[in-house]
């Protein structure tokens, strides 16, 4: 008695091979949900991270990158399939590169980052008046001595220390001797600015009136300079005198080029 013919499609072989291509394609299918699954927690704490700007928009494509790859692609080796670990590999190398960015302004760097150097600040920017160190100090000082008289003591826009006598306090008209209120600012001033000689120099206005002609407000120019002199400030560092622009005697302080001799 002959066995049974057996139904088409129905050899043991062909069971095998369609049984392990389908046992395949489910690994394949529950290796994609487990790596969404991992993905997911580390997606959203990134786009928290994007957020608060600790992190750029590129690193949440990072993140996600698993869970968009598309199906595995065979493997040359014996048709296995490796595109959902190729494609752990592709986030894992994102997620590194994202590691190394710089953080976004005004957040601190992540631990074992170095921290970027950051540019020392200029001279002329330290200080709300814009004047250097040198010249602040001096400014500071002369307007507390000389809180509460007429004497104006001022930063200029070029960042220059301006201090300004009214006349009637400094000159009696047609004089060129110093009085006793202007050489009480002036032995302010030379307190000062002997500390700071090294890197300043001043210039001096002398002023005029209408009894006073030419020859007296150059001689007031000089007066003024003899007393500085004689309170310790070097000639050397009185770079002009002059006439000034205003009703009132005019010292300019200033930073000493570095290369003026």
């Amino acid at each position: 008695m002959r066995a049974p013919r057996r139904a088409a499609g129905s050899h043991p072989r062909a069971g095998g091979r369609l049984g392990g291509a389908a046992h395949r394609v489910g690994a394949a299918a529950r290796l994609q949900e487990l790596t969404a699954a991992a993905a997911a927690p580390l997606a959203l704490g990134t786009a928290a991270a994007v957020e608060s700007g600790a992190m750029k928009p590129v690193c949440i494509l990072a993140t996600m990158t698993p869970t968009i790859s598309r199906p595995a692609a065979p493997c040359p080796d014996h048709g296995r399939r490796c595109g959902g670990a190729a494609a752990v590999l592709v986030a894992a190398a994102l997620l590194a590169a994202c590691a190394t960015q710089a953080p976004a302004p005004g957040q601190p760097p992540p631990p074992g980052q170095p921290q970027a150097p950051t540019a020392p600040p200029s001279l002329g920017g330290l200080f709300g008046s814009g004047l250097s160190p040198a010249l602040e100090s001096q400014r500071t000082r002369l307007e507390q001595a000389l809180k509460g008289t007429p004497v104006r003591v001022e930063a200029t826009d070029d960042r220059r220390l301006r201090v300004e006598v009214p006349t009637k306090h400094a000159f009696d008209p047609g004089r060129a001797a110093v009085k006793p209120a202007l050489a009480a600012v002036l032995d302010q001033l030379a307190i000062g600015f002997r500390p700071q000689a090294a890197t300043t120099e001043l210039q001096i206005g002398a002023p005029a009136d209408d009894q006073a002609p030419e020859r007296v407000v150059q001689e007031r120019g000089q007066s003024t300079r003899d007393y500085l002199i004689g309170r310790g400030v070097p000639i050397s560092r009185i770079a002009g005198v002059g006439r000034a622009p205003n009703s009132g005697l005019e010292i300019v302080i200033a930073d000493r080029p570095v290369n003026k001799p």
